[in-house]
């Protein structure tokens, strides 16, 4: 027989510890609790691996995925390692094609997809016009097929939080109340409003 070990890996922004097996059967009786098994397992939370530990990984590709997904909720950030992370995935064994997906992928998760698409179109890769021709595509796909879910350029599709965050790191980096209503898609004075709840407003 093969060993199996369980491997949790994390890269939600909230801190999460994994409760026992146990807990996820809420009411079971006690005769029957006694048949479900403890396991051990290793939990991996991407925020506590260092940036030094995750590029220095053999598979290049794996890197570039972890660094990607580890910066997903500051789009700043993801544009600041684009160069970084284009750089592991041309050290790696994968082809063309997932190379151009991985990069759409990026702009995807991120909270502002405005801001990397503008990263990217610096970068000096000899791939980037066929990066923005299959973003440019699946955005025409989402558009034709009404998927809410597609991508939609300019719009930010996460969650308020993440919008928050965008919207205070944007502001810590210069940007003006115009500029964050325009990434984040509220309005000037919602974006005010938070900026003031964070104690970011001169009073």
């Amino acid at each position: 027989m093969r060993p199996i070990i369980p491997i949790i890996y994390y890269q939600g922004r909230k801190k999460w510890q994994v409760p026992p097996i146990i807990d996820l059967f809420a009411g079971l009786p006690e005769a029957l609790a006694v048949y479900i098994p403890e396991l051990k397992h290793l939990f991996i939370a991407l925020k506590s691996l260092s940036d030094e530990a995750i590029v220095t990984l053999r598979l290049g590709a794996l890197a570039a995925a972890l660094l990607t997904q580890k910066r997903r909720f500051d789009p700043f950030r993801i544009a600041e390692e684009l160069k970084r992370i284009f750089d592991l995935l041309s050290k790696s064994d994968t082809d063309r094609n997932f190379i151009i997906m991985f990069a759409v992928y990026i702009i995807k998760v991120s909270q502002a997809p405005s801001i990397v698409i503008e990263a990217m179109k610096n970068i000096s890769s000899e791939i980037k016009n066929d990066i923005m021709t299959a973003y440019d595509q699946l955005i025409e796909q989402g558009r034709k097929e009404g998927i809410k879910e597609g991508i939609k350029e300019g719009k930010i599709e996460g969650k308020i939080e993440g919008k928050i965050e965008v919207i205070l790191n944007g502001f810590e980096k210069g940007l003006d109340i115009s500029m964050l209503s325009n990434i984040t898609q509220l309005k000037e004075k919602e974006v005010v409003e938070i900026l003031n709840q964070h104690g970011k407003m001169p009073q």
